[in-house]
């Protein structure tokens, strides 16, 4: 049974690495739809879909007043997040913007000594150390291939790692189920760009249209995927697979839209694949 629920946990990890891979490529297929058009599509289905499963299931969808402060911060940084990675995509390939995403991880060693006072050690602060470096083969600063779109990258990870920071507090206190969490991202995220969507409505062509509900449900896939992944396993067991997004984000690249990365890019990626799975094994010791 126990191995049974661990293999679910694998298995759900990686239909979430994959939905997201997936809902990354097809942002950059449509270069001439604004972000914010491209964030309602992504929002409104997840939020049509969470709130069907929160009325099946129930789930309470009130929020107490102190919790009320966490929760806005969820919203704020995961829909700038979200926003920054959307804006990414038009200036660096989707390999780089990917593995850049999970420099979250690495920071989120950092806020959580700040906010959560857990242990920051010297193996952190080399883990750290060498993820930058890491980055610096990926950016290659000086370069002709430096864009603007990694300093995009590593702005969007802080707000991802804000994010977390504000998730992991609400989980502490328990007060609110994740799928609540998840509706309120997602339904506000949705409100917000509904302007835009009026303002700057999309020519929506068939493939447009199917293009940008594909958005909705990847992203679904990738949310869902991940949720069920830590009901049926722990972080400590699956978490570790969550860096299989940058291998599906590479093939994806390559395959549709002809981004093959160069010798450094790769290093970089070793670089700091690696040291996220060492830092990983260590924290979970």
């Amino acid at each position: 049974m126990i191995k049974n629920r661990y293999l679910l946990g694998v298995f759900f990890i990686l239909l979430s690495a994959i939905g997201f891979s997936t809902l990354q490529m097809i942002v950059k297929l449509l270069p001439d739809v604004s972000v914010g058009n491209k964030m309602f599509f992504r929002n409104i289905v997840i939020t049509i879909i969470t709130f069907i499963v929160i009325k099946m299931e129930g789930i309470s969808l009130k929020v107490d007043k102190k919790d009320i402060p966490l929760l806005s911060l969820r919203v704020i940084c995961g829909t700038l997040g979200v926003i920054i990675s959307f804006y990414t995509l038009m200036y660096i390939p989707l390999a780089d913007s990917t593995i850049m995403q999970k420099l979250s991880s690495f920071i989120m060693l950092i806020l959580s000594y700040i906010f959560f006072k857990e242990k920051f050690t010297s193996i952190h602060f080399i883990g750290l150390f060498i993820a930058f470096i890491g980055v610096i083969f990926i950016v290659k600063p000086g370069s002709s291939s430096f864009s603007f779109g990694y300093i995009l990258a590593m702005l969007g990870a802080c707000c991802t790692a804000l994010a977390y920071i504000s998730i992991r507090g609400l989980g502490i206190r328990g007060n609110i189920n994740p799928f609540a969490i998840v509706f309120y991202f997602s339904f506000v995220s949705c409100v917000i760009f509904i302007p835009e969507l009026i303002i700057n409505t999309p020519s929506l062509d068939l493939k447009t249209l199917m293009l940008l509900l594909s958005i909705g449900i990847f992203g679904s896939i990738g949310q869902y995927g991940i949720t069920f992944a830590y009901k049926f396993a722990s972080s400590r067991e699956v978490g570790v697979f969550e860096y299989t997004q940058v291998i599906f984000s590479s093939i994806l690249g390559i395959v549709f839209l002809n981004e093959i990365p160069d010798i450094y890019s790769v290093i970089g990626y070793v670089i700091i694949t690696v040291t996220g799975i060492y830092m990983f094994n260590y924290n979970k010791k």
